[in-house]
């Protein structure tokens, strides 16, 4: 009878354990991925995997590949996943699906082991997707986690111990909670409606035209990292997967990574029989601008909409895949796509212009496009004899005005206005202005450009552009 006791209080034990671990997991979105993705995985075979870190999950979005390729993909990138643990979310992910296309995304700083506390931390969003049971989970553990951090790596409950007091004991679900007004989710993509900021814009402006990567010493890949690369490789083309290694569109990419580093990554996927692409080396091709992005190192949903496409044709004239459009799971997932690209279509404006707000500042371009609520303009101008003293006192405002006064927002709405405005400061070398707007007009009456003091507001200097009848195509 007590040992009957001591087991049923062992099992019991075990099982509190087990709850306390679910409970004290980090909530974060690769559990919605890895959701996501076993309930797909039981609903039908799932042909093309993409795998990676933020690079690769904000890159290329399923709907666009599977509407492109006629196939079904997933993207089970997770935030800066390093390769030495990469293969096994491949592994796991093989249990389940059988594909026939394995996309690996690499990129300089995802091929070396984590370095500090931060990046640890994120490869515990993947190692929770894999048994404690697993051999190779441990084998990788102990090679990159100190003896003090393995109780942590290994159980939640002891991770999290700080936070105790702060968690729902009946709350299970441990997946993220996105907004929909500026995130979209789908099979593993993240898209994001940000732009990058003017910093970000001023700094890498330009980027389209820097053709040569820069030389540096000591970036070529260490014999540690290609052998991580080549087990990545080995585990991917285990269950018969074709395999590419891609690096996705990086801004920083032409400034801060070397010929050597390229050099050695496509030599290792040419010994492997494998392709390698640069995506930093086809911007022209994709179409890709500044605004595409939503920071230096990763793309917004307009951005990713074009690399996708890119990738697609990529992908169709050099691999062979099973055509899934006539089965209900493509169809299903098309409906998805249809309402996707409704809600993410752009309208945009162009118009050549020669226009003196003053003597010294001529309009020769204005551009616009409206997404998500969200009006995008880029100003040409030519400042060719202003003074840098007089530039600092002048901003240009741009307003617009609707055919329907219940799309102005909510903040033009309590200044009774009858328009949405912006306003952007000269700056001694711009001669592109770039400005972002919300609002929720749709069709534009009349739109208005002007130049105004900031220092003190007494209206308007020089000449005012009004444009009637806006047309968005």
């Amino acid at each position: 009878m007590k040992k009957k006791s001591i087991l049923l209080l062992s099992f019991l034990l075990i099982l509190s354990f087990i709850y306390l671990n679910r409970i004290f997991s980090t909530s974060n979105h690769y559990v919605n991925t890895f959701e996501s993705f076993k309930a797909l995985a039981e609903n039908t075979n799932i042909d093309v995997l993409f795998f990676g870190s933020s690079h690769a999950y904000t890159a290329f979005n399923p709907l666009i590949i599977d509407k492109e390729s006629k196939t079904v993909s997933f993207n089970l990138g997770s935030d800066a996943l390093r390769v030495p643990f990469t293969d096994l979310i491949i592994e796991e992910a093989l249990k389940k699906t059988n594909p026939e296309l394995i996309v690996i995304e690499i990129y300089p700083p995802s091929i070396p082991g984590p370095e500090n506390d931060l990046i640890k931390g994120y490869q515990l969003r993947a190692l929770d997707m894999i048994s404690n049971f697993s051999l190779k989970k441990q084998e990788k553990i102990e090679r990159f986690y100190t003896n003090k951090e393995l109780a942590g790596v290994y159980f939640p409950l002891i991770r999290n111990h700080n936070k105790w007091n702060e968690m729902k004991y009946f709350k299970l679900s441990r997946k993220e909670n996105f907004n929909e007004n500026t995130t979209f989710f789908n099979n593993g993509y993240i898209g994001f409606n940000t732009v990058i900021d003017s910093l970000g814009r001023s700094k890498f402006n330009g980027f389209k035209e820097i053709i040569a990567y820069p030389e540096h010493k000591k970036t070529k890949i260490d014999e540690t990292g290609k052998r991580d690369i080549v087990e990545l490789i080995r585990v991917a083309k285990s269950q018969g997967s074709q395999v590419l290694v891609v690096s996705s569109p990086d801004l920083r990419a032409k400034f801060d990574w070397s010929e050597s580093f390229l050099d050695d990554l496509k030599n290792i996927c040419e010994q492997q029989e494998i392709n390698y692409l640069n995506l930093n080396n086809h911007y022209n091709e994709m179409g890709l601008n500044i605004i595409d992005f939503r920071d230096p190192s990763h793309l917004n949903i307009q951005g990713a909409i074009k690399t996708s496409k890119y990738l697609s044709s990529y992908i169709n004239k050099n691999y062979k895949l099973k055509d899934r459009s006539s089965e209900p799971i493509w169809d299903s997932m098309n409906k998805i796509y249809i309402g996707f690209n409704e809600r993410n279509k752009t309208a945009s404006f162009q118009k050549q212009l020669k226009f003196n707000f003053i003597k010294e500042i001529q309009l020769k371009m204005i551009e616009m496009k409206i997404l998500n609520n969200k009006l995008n303009a880029k100003i040409y101008i030519d400042k060719t004899n202003y003074s840098k003293s007089e530039n600092k006192k002048y901003s240009i405002s741009l307003k617009i005005f609707p055919y329907n006064i219940d799309e102005l927002s909510d903040y033009s709405k309590s200044r009774n206005w009858d328009f949405d405005k912006v306003d952007i400061k000269l700056k001694d070398k711009d001669s592109i202005l770039n400005f972002q707007l919300n609002s929720k007009i749709k069709e534009v009456k009349q739109l208005e450009l002007f130049l105004f003091n900031s220092e003190q507001y007494k209206g308007v200097v020089g000449e005012k552009l009004v444009l009637k009848n806006i047309e968005f195509q």
